[in-house]
């Protein structure tokens, strides 16, 4: 590591589980990450690039849209190319969003029918609720 002194990497070497896991969930609760939210990710995949910035667009407005519904529940949301932008010679697009609260269940709901409404020829899209990981 390149912070070595750095408390969670203390607590990690050391082993010390409780501690590391009370410094951590504070954070995730201020921050309102699982548990305590939802991460959600939806995939846009294309062959050709045009294709899945068509598409991206169009989730991405009927996604923001949605969002105004729930302005409260959001804490995050943004379009972007996905950290892997190209793999097996296709293009990879996403839409994140943490949200939070009692409306999370009709967010996830209404996200969903969003996304089968985008699915074009040519183009997979598809949902995350909390990822394993955001690559």
């Amino acid at each position: 590591t390149h912070t070595p002194h750095h408390p969670l990497v203390r607590l990690a070497k050391d082993y010390d589980y409780h501690s590391f896991y009370e410094h951590e969930i504070l954070l995730r609760e201020a921050a309102k990450y699982p548990p305590f939210g939802s991460i959600i990710r939806v995939m846009v995949v294309a062959e050709k690039e045009e294709d899945g910035i068509a598409a991206l667009k169009e989730l991405y407005s009927k996604l923001l849209t949605f969002k105004q519904k729930y302005e409260k529940s959001f804490v995050f949301f943004n379009k972007m190319k996905s950290p892997v932008k190209f793999i097996m010679k296709k293009y990879r697009f996403q839409v994140l969003m943490r949200v939070f609260g009692n409306d999370t269940d009709a967010i996830i709901d209404g996200v969903y029918t969003i996304v089968d409404e985008c699915k074009k020829k040519g183009v997979i899209v598809y949902t995350e609720i909390n990822p394993g990981n955001l690559s």
